[in-house]
């Protein structure tokens, strides 16, 4: 891969305004913020200093992979193999103490993640930082100024160069494709988990067949009937319950890809929709679109959610809708506290180059609905990244039987 110019320059940018002369991660988005390699297990740290060229440590393991990203200096090692068995700290501890002193670093300003927050999935068992490795990384680098780096890291993720907005609009294309399966096998008397595992095959396909992709992993959640009520909770669980001819059925979806991250939802009405379906999706919609108009860079990202929430309030929704409008999405999915938050007290301003959702939800009694698309703030009106129709017409399902699924669209993927 070619390196990242424009992400290279804006970390060093924030290193020199924060006095750090380097910063040592092992967090798998800050690894892939930092390198442009996505680990699989969590186990890799990236010492990027601010004068001279990042290196990568990386288990023996994950060497090859390591390559698609665009550090030069990537040093693998080994902790279990068939003649030890050992721990990842004890394995990496000599080969940071040689590097601190290989770089110059010893007594020099570090920065390193001292928070520990919400963690993107990259595989089913991952190991993040912990205290004993900020004791490691501390022993290893001497008598070295230690300074937490969070609040860097959460503003250098919350703005995406062209390159990684790529990967984000890639990301949900694929998504897309998910979505569309969902649609295409809805009938009555399926099973919720039934149409989980269609998203899931459909979103492995598409990423799978593209070149360069590596890693693609689909999270998909149906609710349905009733269970849409709990939909407005920091996770959804899909469940075994048979879909009813009437049913709303909400399917959220987060796709993986080789690091970057989509997350959109729709809720699709089993048969003719109902005055309080109706009512409640158009609300929704018109939400979406009050949010849109007003949304501008430079805005502040509190605006934008009150601009959605006045809509559902007029149409008397106010009390039911019961979450902020939307988080950052690329480098994570799901975590609320992703700049920028589109939240009534957020405080936080909206800049080219930030992607976040817009999820306008109505919840109530054995009743719930959502919508949600993922945007880039531009230099004038957002970008609508998640290529799917979101018309009430379009979310009707009236077939009575399995149709066949649609013929799957190759995108194309921009490189860098």
């Amino acid at each position: 891969m070619q390196p990242d110019s424009d992400r290279i320059e804006r970390v060093r940018r924030r290193m020199h305004a924060s006095g750090l002369d380097a910063l040592l991660c092992r967090l798998s988005h800050h690894v892939l913020l930092l390198t442009g390699y996505a680990p699989v297990l969590g186990n890799s740290f990236v010492l990027f200093p601010l004068e001279g060229d990042p290196v990568l440590l990386v288990p023996a393991c994950e060497e090859k992979m390591a390559h698609d990203g665009w550090v030069e200096d990537i040093r693998p090692y080994a902790s279990t193999t068939l003649l030890q068995l050992g721990r990842v700290l004890e394995a990496v501890e000599p080969m940071l103490a040689q590097l601190a002193r290989e770089k110059d670093l010893l007594g020099g300003t570090i920065g390193y993640e001292h928070d520990y927050g919400m963690v993107p999935a990259s595989y089913p068992e991952i190991e993040v930082t912990s205290p004993a490795t900020v004791q490691l990384i501390q022993e290893a680098f001497g008598n070295a100024d230690w300074k937490p780096a969070d609040r860097d890291l959460e503003r250098l993720e919350a703005v995406l160069t062209e390159r990684e907005v790529d990967m984000v609009r890639l990301a949900n294309m694929i998504a897309a494709e998910g979505m569309m399966a969902a649609k295409a096998v809805l009938r009555p008397r399926i099973r919720e988990c039934d149409v989980a595992g269609e998203v899931s095959r459909a979103v492995m396909a598409a990423g799978l067949r593209l070149e360069p992709v590596r890693r693609v992993m689909a999270f998909p959640h149906v609710l349905s009937g009733p269970r849409t009520e709990e939909a407005y909770k920091p996770f959804a669980l899909t469940s075994g319950r048979e879909i009813l001819r009437g049913d709303q059925v909400l399917v959220q979806l987060e796709v993986y890809l080789d690091g970057f991250w989509a997350e959109i939802t729709r809720t699709f009405i089993l048969g003719r929709p109902s005055a309080d379906q109706r009512a409640a999706y158009e609300a929704c919609l018109a939400a979406m679109e009050r949010a849109r108009q007003m949304e501008r860079p430079n805005d502040h990202a509190s605006g934008v959610d009150i601009s959605a929430r006045s809509v559902l309030i007029e149409r008397g929704y106010g009390s039911s809708f019961r979450h902020g409008l939307g988080h950052g999405v690329g480098f994570q999915a799901i975590s609320h506290e992703r700049l920028p938050r589109l939240h009534p007290a957020s405080p936080d301003i909206l800049l080219p180059g930030m992607v976040h959702n817009m999820e306008p939800g109505i919840y109530y009694e054995h009743f719930g609905l959502r919508i949600n698309d993922d945007v880039l703030v531009t230099e004038g009106a957002p970008e609508q990244l998640t290529p799917l129709p979101s018309d009430l017409e379009w979310a009707t399902c009236t077939r009575r039987r399995t149709i066949s699924l649609p013929r799957e669209v190759q995108p194309e993927r921009r490189t860098a």
